[in-house]
């Protein structure tokens, strides 16, 4: 052969090999991209999203609620002013969020296993070590927001954070491990979607605008007491789907005592009651509205509840 066919051959015999590795490598960067793409999705399943949702939907409404009365009339009330004072809390409650319901899912790995197998954890999608830095980094990063911007009325979102991090801790964690405890938990998640929630952060939106003057005192009783209410609720269906894993990892909940169909005709009459309450006492505060504009969207409030009240009904039928 001469040295030109010699040559061919030879890089013949190249170029599939570096086909090969070429494939390998693209291979290999398609699996770490994958990897990469996978870890924020893993984060925000570990997060609970449906908290979250829950949380910015209560502080929002809370500061609405707050700001009612003097909508229109109040020198401090500008929109924009609002809106950062509202983010400020909300950012940092969000996080504390990730923080608890982190907690709670890294100390019920072993139930969870059984109840709620598809969980980063118990799914081998997050490790134990990955979800201690982001339930110790979330905590630590709502304690450096709210420092780091320290808008006026700061100690009442700081004690409403802090109480919120440590009823979260005892709920979950030993030794205390409230969960355990039927009244106890029932107690605290009251405590923290009622008082905590709804008292503390009308208290921070109400100092921090300077119009604590200006609205009724009673106005954050009448939410905390809604809330409180609705927390019951939440405590009492909450364990209804768990009741296997309870039981199996001793979890003495109220519907592993009672049964959970027991357990959610008793949260569904409270849920009733609830909604026929909130129905009836927007339907009078209509009748009494000083204007159109309040007397029709109290009006709107009232049919709503009903509404959930009827559609809650035809669920129970089916």
């Amino acid at each position: 052969p001469t040295f030109a066919s010699k040559f061919v051959r030879r890089k013949l015999r190249f170029v599939p090999r570096a086909a090969c590795g070429q494939v390998v490598s693209s291979t290999s960067t398609t699996s770490s991209l994958e990897k990469f793409l996978k870890l924020p999705k893993t984060i925000w399943d570990f997060t609970r999203p449906h908290t979250l949702i829950g949380t910015f939907l209560s502080i929002t409404t809370v500061h609405l609620f707050a700001v009612a009365p003097v909508i229109g009339h109040a020198p401090n009330l500008h929109v924009v002013r609002f809106a950062c004072l509202t983010l400020q809390a909300l950012v940092p409650a969000m996080l504390v969020n990730v923080y608890i319901t982190g907690l709670n899912q890294i100390f019920d790995v072993e139930i969870d296993r059984q109840n709620k197998p598809y969980l980063p954890i118990p799914s081998g999608r997050l490790s134990l070590t990955s979800a201690w830095i982001v339930v110790l980094s979330s905590l630590f990063l709502a304690e450096a927001v709210t420092m780091c911007f320290q808008p006026p009325g700061l100690p009442y979102l700081q004690l409403a954070l802090l109480s919120s991090a440590v009823l979260g801790s005892a709920y979950s964690a030993p030794p205390l491990r409230l969960k355990r405890f039927p009244f106890l938990a029932a107690f605290s998640i009251i405590v923290v979607r009622g008082i905590v929630v709804n008292m503390g952060f009308y208290a921070f939106i109400v100092d921090a605008l300077g119009i604590a003057g200006e609205v009724p005192a009673g106005r954050s009783v009448l939410a905390a007491t809604f809330f409180a209410v609705f927390g019951l609720v939440i405590a009492l269906m909450k364990d209804v789907p768990d009741v296997l894993g309870d039981r199996a990892n001793h979890i003495r909940s109220l519907s592993v005592r009672i049964g959970p169909a027991k357990a959610l005709r008793i949260a569904s009459a409270v849920l009733k009651l609830l909604l026929i309450a909130t129905g009836f006492a927007f339907a009078v505060g209509a009748g009494t509205a000083e204007s159109l504009l309040r007397a029709t969207l109290r009006g709107a409030l009232a049919f709503a509840a009903l509404l959930f009240l009827k559609l809650l009904r035809h669920e129970e039928k089916k």
